[in-house]
């Protein structure tokens, strides 16, 4: 007996954008308060959000990669390709800052005076991972560019019904 899977990449994509939603908001807000605090001896905020930032990194492409599938299987009107090519190409700036601010963050380095102070938690042993103010403005990019990635995906699902 064979099971047939009929795969609606749409459904798909609609359930897997709310975990960058979820994951980039809360990476956001981790970094608000960690500029805020400053750093903290067991460096709460930095750990925090680089793993926060991790996941909605990893989410946003498998959230793009359904989007781009989906894209593909939809019957596109004028109206309707150009508000999808808007929606892609916010969501691939929005994938685009958060990446920078990861790989920003996962390449600072703590200073080597706070780390003979705190012996604490560092990306893979290497020093680095630090949350500084210009992972905080990239993430902030990020979460503007998701908000318009929101709109225009809302206006394909509810007012084009795609």
């Amino acid at each position: 007996m064979a099971i047939h899977i009929t795969a609606h990449f749409g459904i798909i994509h609609a359930m897997l954008v709310h975990f960058p939603i979820a994951s980039l908001s809360l990476a956001f807000l981790i970094d608000f308060v960690g500029i805020l605090f400053g750093p903290r001896p067991d460096r709460f905020f930095d750990r925090a959000g680089f793993w926060v930032l991790t996941l909605a990194l990893l989410s946003l492409v498998g959230a793009l990669i359904t989007g781009k599938v989906a894209a593909a299987l939809v019957t596109q009107t004028p109206a309707v390709k150009s508000l999808i090519s808007r929606h892609e190409l916010d969501a691939y700036a929005t994938t685009g800052l958060t990446a920078l601010a990861w790989v920003t963050q996962a390449l600072t380095k703590f200073s080597t005076r706070r780390a003979a102070i705190d012996d604490a938690w560092t990306w893979a042993g290497t020093g680095r991972g630090r949350l500084t103010f210009w992972t905080g403005l990239l993430v902030t990019g990020a979460v503007v560019m998701m908000l318009f990635t929101a709109a225009h995906g809302g206006d394909l699902v509810h007012r084009y019904k795609v």
